[in-house]
């Protein structure tokens, strides 16, 4: 496969892209218990600087600890829950580990967010949905994210 790597098995060394590491470990019962360190795919959406440490489950954005604390800390975003990110690339909820494969489907989704753009979901008055987006203000009827 020639997808880039963004990550590398702490314990077997070797590099692969999400999808490889996922398939790969999970064909081999030996492999189950064996950690993925996350080689900067995650990145804070705000400063663009630091690695991601914080995954914001309402808004599916990626920040640093101080970014996230800055957007975060009046108004509505405050009842933001917020899954923390360690160096290996396991996501917490409360202090307690999110499944694998949980935490693989939010962290895509929120990848597909920033490299996807700042696409937002509204309904009409009918109750149909469409998409809007911020940078390039169209509208399109089709989900922007792959499901």
């Amino acid at each position: 496969d020639r997808s880039i790597a963004t990550s590398q098995c702490i314990q077997c060394g070797l590099f692969y892209c999400d999808q490889c590491y996922a398939s790969t470990h999970a064909a081999r019962p030996e492999l189950h218990n064996h950690l993925k360190r996350m080689m900067n795919g995650l990145v804070c959406l705000e400063c663009e600087h630091y690695n991601a440490s914080v995954l914001c489950e309402d808004c599916l954005d990626l920040y640093c600890t101080e970014c996230f604390i800055k957007l975060h800390r009046k108004g509505q975003r405050r009842q933001h829950v917020h899954l923390t990110i360690d160096n290996t690339g396991q996501v917490f909820r409360g202090g307690f580990q999110v499944s694998q494969e949980q935490a693989q489907l939010l962290t895509e989704r929120a990848r597909s967010t920033t490299e996807g753009g700042p696409w937002m979901m509204f309904k009409d008055d009918s109750l149909n949905t469409y998409w809007y987006h911020l940078e390039q203000k169209i509208t399109q009827v089709e989900n922007p994210y792959p499901e």
